[in-house]
């Protein structure tokens, strides 16, 4: 039987299996974000995700060291949002849309991405602060900042697409 967010008794328990959420959400990230950029034109969109490939890379080294801090492996806990939403891209990736369609959706499901990333790691901030680990909560800080940046850049491409349109 695999260990789900119902079944953690302490908050320590929850925080755990959030962290091996959020880890196994960014690995697949990692593992289908590029067909994504390959999908994109030359634009800001496509230098903004080559870019958070490489924030996605380092958050899972932070993570894995956070792991490594408290004495845990970073053990597959699922992560069907993330699942639905990489879903969600590759049906927009085979899709008969138009080249702009295609990357407004893609932009739309990628603000989503980030959006999941954005509660996941603002809750463990919260919860390392609150059970006073302070590596723990050093490192998601950093991957938090991140993460805001991502949707800062999301946003701007968005922006830049519109205006590209007008």
């Amino acid at each position: 039987m695999t260990f789900m967010a119902k079944d953690a008794k302490t908050q320590e328990e929850l925080f755990l299996y959030w962290l091996r959420s959020i880890h196994t959400a960014e690995t697949r990230i990692i593992e289908r974000l590029p067909d994504l950029i390959d999908k994109t034109g030359t634009g800001p969109l496509r230098q903004g995700l080559r870019s958070y490939l490489t924030e996605v890379e380092t958050r899972i080294s932070r993570l894995e060291k956070i792991f490594a801090d408290i004495d845990a492996s970073p053990d597959d806990a699922g992560a069907q949002a993330i699942d639905a939403l990489l879903e969600e891209a590759r049906a927009v990736m085979t899709s008969t849309m138009g080249e702009e369609t295609v990357e407004t959706a893609l932009t739309a499901v990628a603000r989503m991405i980030v959006g999941y990333e954005l509660a996941r790691y603002t809750t463990l901030l919260e919860w390392s602060n609150e059970l006073g680990r302070e590596t723990c909560t050093t490192l998601l800080d950093e991957a938090w900042t991140e993460v805001c940046d991502a949707q800062e850049m999301l946003t701007k491409a968005a922006e830049e697409r519109k205006n590209r349109s007008a």
